[in-house]
């Protein structure tokens, strides 16, 4: 942010200064300017590994007791895990798939989840919001 002081426009009796105080006049004769500089600023993520598009699915969505995750492309996996985090970014849940593709929720509060997948070599995955609803 700029600040500065034009003294070609005289708006004295709306700028005050405070230095024992008590609020008064400014004895120099101007107007006060202020400028902000808006910029353009990309989404970044800092040390994060390259987040794919969604190669698997998951249904249903709400659920009340199972969700089912068909993970396509990545059966040739061998550990898939996962972490679910609560609407208040609290994990809740961390596991690995192995040899299920199913998820049990039913031990879970109802409410908004945040489902991260992790497979081998550390590919990230975007997340999936899910509804728990009991």
């Amino acid at each position: 942010m700029n600040v500065g002081y034009d003294r070609n426009k005289h708006s004295d009796q709306f700028t005050f200064i405070n230095t024992s105080g008590e609020w008064t006049n400014s004895q120099y004769h101007g107007s006060l300017m202020i400028r902000p500089i808006f910029r353009h600023q990309k989404n970044v993520l800092l040390a994060t590994p390259e987040l794919q598009s969604k190669i698997f699915k998951v249904y249903p969505n709400p659920a009340s007791q199972l969700y089912t995750i068909d993970f396509g492309d990545l059966q040739g996996f061998d550990k898939i895990s996962f972490t679910l985090y609560n609407a208040q970014g609290v994990k809740v849940m961390q596991s690995t798939f192995s040899g299920s593709n199913t998820l049990d929720v039913n031990s879970l509060a109802s409410g908004f989840l945040m489902l991260l997948i992790l497979a081998q070599e550390n590919t990230h995955f975007a997340p999936v919001k899910l509804l728990i609803q009991h």
